[in-house]
């Protein structure tokens, strides 16, 4: 999974798993998509242009697993309505990816990016983006930025660091007694 490559690999190690990475994403995001369309997903409108996946078109019109044209739903994620478990693990999976490969996403499918936004703007999903610390020196030394400026990485020789409400680390243990 996309975890490890921006949480743990570095050097040569993460330029070889993120290359075997990447070279596969777009055949996924694809069928990412497809489930998108098979929960009536794009608002009720089929993609009239198809997904390019390294240079192939790909109609996601064409297979059985779509949505006939005149599907018309309010649905907008992959279990309907409302996001569900599914919406939030494939989100964090597509997010990290972005991390690693900024423009990933967006040059295969931008139904999913519309639905990545979509999750964005969920309020607990936005007040939950804002706060949390941020993913940073993946490949090389991989590390967590907090609200204060505090790192922390795998190296870290303070131990275990607990992120407290404010969007900040401590090395006190809350739970201790």
């Amino acid at each position: 999974t996309i975890n490890p490559l921006a949480n743990c690999y570095v050097g040569s190690q993460h330029a070889q798993i993120k290359d075997w990475y990447f070279s596969k994403l777009p055949t996924h995001l694809v069928m990412l998509e497809r489930q998108l369309f098979a929960a009536g997903e794009l608002l009720g409108k089929p993609s009239s242009s198809g997904i390019r996946v390294s240079g192939i078109r790909v109609d996601p019109s064409s297979t059985s697993s779509s949505p006939s044209p005149s599907l018309s739903s309010a649905r907008h994620f992959f279990g309907g309505a409302t996001p569900s478990h599914a919406d939030f693990n494939v989100y964090h999976h597509l997010s990290n990816a972005l991390l690693v490969e900024p423009r990933c996403v967006e040059e295969v499918s931008g139904e999913l990016v519309e639905w990545m936004e979509r999750m964005e703007a969920l309020p607990s999903m936005k007040s939950y983006l804002e706060e949390r610390p941020d993913l940073v020196g993946i490949g090389e030394n991989p590390g967590l930025l907090d609200k204060a400026g505090r790192l922390v990485t795998q190296r870290n020789p303070e131990g275990i660091a607990w992120l407290k409400e404010d969007g900040c680390f401590t090395f006190d243990n809350p739970y201790s007694v």
